[in-house]
């Protein structure tokens, strides 16, 4: 089934160009165009009182989608920020920094979080234990072995790694693993609308965090975070976190005992107005995330046999990121080991109008509902170079 009729805006400015790069920034659906004018005439409407719209109407549903396509049981367990970072800054002012907080974590996570805690490291702020993202046949045994040397603060790993396109698998299995340990964070971007999750289980347990920029395409500028029942008091806090909440003593600063506790301050919600505009098309048109992973395997598994069949030497088999289908995500990654040419094969690729992107000598395919299996007999342009 071709769903290119939801996207026609988009593929309309792109024209010939196979777009490859869903995973760096997944086109938009046309709804999403209407709901930015939306948010003009709402504001235009309400003026000062659209705060109350916001937080009284559009939140809620909002939370009750993320909530659906998460498996979770508390809407409000749901809290929004225009990036992960602003999640991740205020999660580590929760720590106990008079005492050196320890922090488990992998060497391929995202800048959000890799580049923060690096600089904290250079402070001597943190202790951190990294260990290998790949390949994921250690991954389990290498995650087992740390765990067993510390008694971590905070453990944050995600779920699908943005570099490679795999995933770790068993999120039930490694909150388990980890239990005993402080603050578990499983970052989700890469495999939220992507792959099909349930935090049922483990709901209770995991700080799970993710964004509409990629898989869930209502752009930029709308990240989520679940969080767990207790009472974080985060140190960097913005006003917004002061809605609902009851003041314990006179002078103290009070959080809600929902998710709220870690909102921040103003931001611009017309990407939530493009976020719920996704959801109602995908709900109106019975497109769950199982519809969209079945079909991006399709174009992955068709995507292998034409590289099979052009035989390149540096885009081939022999230099693809996988573990296997059931554990990749909804990019794949070729590793060409050298950073300079990987630069080049993605400029040559542009070249003849397949548009895909490097991080290092990885060069990264991205695949979306705007592509059907036909889109893909574009790839033979590389024999043009």
């Amino acid at each position: 089934m071709s769903y290119k009729n939801l996207y026609q805006h988009f593929l309309q400015k792109h024209g010939d160009v196979l777009h490859m790069a869903s995973h760096s920034h997944h086109f938009w659906p046309d709804c999403t165009r209407k709901a930015t004018l939306q948010y003009w005439d709402d504001t235009a409407t309400y003026s000062d009182k659209k705060w109350d719209l916001i937080f009284s109407s559009k939140i809620p549903r909002l939370q009750k989608y993320v909530a659906k396509h998460l498996g979770i049981s508390r809407p409000d367990h749901l809290v929004f920020a225009p990036n992960t970072h602003d999640l991740v800054i205020r999660l580590l002012s929760t720590l106990d920094f008079k005492n050196k907080p320890k922090i488990l974590t992998t060497d391929g996570e995202f800048h959000s979080f890799s580049r923060q805690v690096r600089r904290l490291e250079e402070e001597e702020c943190i202790e951190v234990t990294r260990i290998a993202a790949y390949p994921n046949s250690k991954f389990l045994s290498d995650f087992k072995n740390a765990l067993e040397k510390y008694s971590y603060d905070l453990i944050f790993i995600s779920h699908v790694f943005f570099n490679s396109g795999t995933s770790i698998g068993d999120l039930n299995e490694i909150v388990k693993l980890a239990d005993k340990h402080g603050k578990i964070v499983i970052d989700g971007y890469h495999s939220y609308f992507a792959l099909p999750i349930n935090l049922k289980e483990i709901e209770d347990r995991i700080y799970f965090m993710a964004g509409h920029y990629k898989y869930a395409q209502g752009g930029e500028g709308l990240c989520f975070m679940s969080v767990p029942p207790g009472e974080d008091r985060p140190i960097i806090t913005g006003w917004f976190a002061e809605f609902e909440a009851l003041a314990s003593k006179s002078g103290e600063v009070t959080y809600p005992s929902h998710a709220g506790r870690y909102l921040g301050s103003t931001m611009d919600f017309t990407p939530l107005y493009r976020a719920l505009s996704v959801y109602e098309l995908f709900e109106e048109k019975n497109i769950s995330v199982v519809v969209i992973h079945e079909h991006i395997q399709k174009l992955q598994d068709r995507f292998l046999q034409i590289i099979d069949e052009l035989e390149h030497p540096l885009i081939n088999s022999k230099n693809l990121l996988t573990d296997g289908k059931a554990l990749q995500g909804h990019f794949l990654a070729f590793d060409l080991k050298d950073v300079a040419i990987c630069q080049e094969v993605s400029k040559q690729l542009t070249g003849v109008g397949i548009l895909t992107d490097a991080r290092g000598a990885i060069l990264r395919f991205g695949f979306g509902l705007y592509q059907d299996i036909e889109d893909l007999e574009r790839l033979r342009r590389v024999k043009e170079f």
